[in-house]
């Protein structure tokens, strides 16, 4: 009788736990596996004083490797960036660091009509160049991030 009661316990547990830990388990063994994100400077999540302006000219995004569906909820995304950077003479801006920043903005109680509103600042750094007279400098920056849609089977971003 008390062998009964062990072998119910323990298929009750087994079964409490496959109702919970299936969803993780079946997503982790059927995700593909990202590369590594490539960016042409550094991405920061922190913003030092001084800044210089930039003129942000053109802006892109796209979803890449893999596109995001039902098991596969991490994906990277891909941004281009060009604008230009102007300084003080003598001072030469380059962009150093890139700051990438995202929230989900939801209209209403209704997830499919959320949107994500990603905030990408240029951080720029001068040095000393007798020969800069304070033009313009153009840059082209492209960064790629990981990313997930917090949300297992949802096809939108």
């Amino acid at each position: 009788m008390k062998r009964r009661y062990v072998l119910a316990l323990t298929l009750l547990t087994l079964l409490i736990l496959g109702y919970f830990l299936w969803e993780p388990a079946l997503s982790w063994l059927l995700r593909p596996s990202l590369r590594r994100p490539h960016c042409d400077v550094p991405i920061t999540s922190e913003i030092g004083g001084g800044l210089t302006r930039t003129g942000s000219t053109d802006f892109s995004a796209q979803s890449i490797e893999p596109r995001p569906g039902l098991f596969n909820h991490r994906f990277l995304m891909r941004y281009s960036l060009k604008g230009t950077v102007k300084s003080q003479k003598g001072w030469r801006p380059k962009v150093k660091e890139a700051q990438i920043t995202g929230r989900v903005v939801s209209r209403s109680n209704n997830w499919s009509t959320s949107i994500a509103d990603f905030l990408i600042v240029p951080v720029v750094g001068v040095g000393q160049d007798k020969t800069y007279f304070g033009e313009q400098i153009p840059f082209d920056l492209k960064l790629e991030t990981d990313h997930t849609n917090h949300g297992l089977g949802t096809e939108s971003l």
